[in-house]
């Protein structure tokens, strides 16, 4: 039986690069659309690439901090999942 999505989703967040880039992208774009939404009036592209720069640049160090406080939950949901495959006859 194959594992669900949920727990290949889970395995490949269990590692620290892999979680940066879904948790930086995942907040990164939406602050960077919000931002230039609400200040992109005051300025020419030069401008707006800025606001993206700082809006994706506040995503990557709000994912390196998030990183430090749900790594170990992360882990923990990981192995459980992998232990009830095992359980229920699967192996990875």
């Amino acid at each position: 039986m194959q594992p669900s999505l949920l727990v290949r989703f889970g395995k490949y967040l269990q590692h620290r690069p892999n979680f940066m880039k879904v948790a930086a992208a995942t907040f990164g774009v939406p602050f960077a659309v919000a931002v230039l939404w609400m200040f992109g009036a005051y300025g020419g592209p030069s401008w707006w690439l800025l606001l993206v720069a700082v809006a994706l640049a506040t995503g990557w160090f709000w994912a390196y901090f998030m990183w430090f406080a749900v790594e170990k939950e992360i882990r923990r949901s990981s192995s459980r999942s992998a232990a009830q495959n095992v359980n229920e006859g699967t192996r990875e």
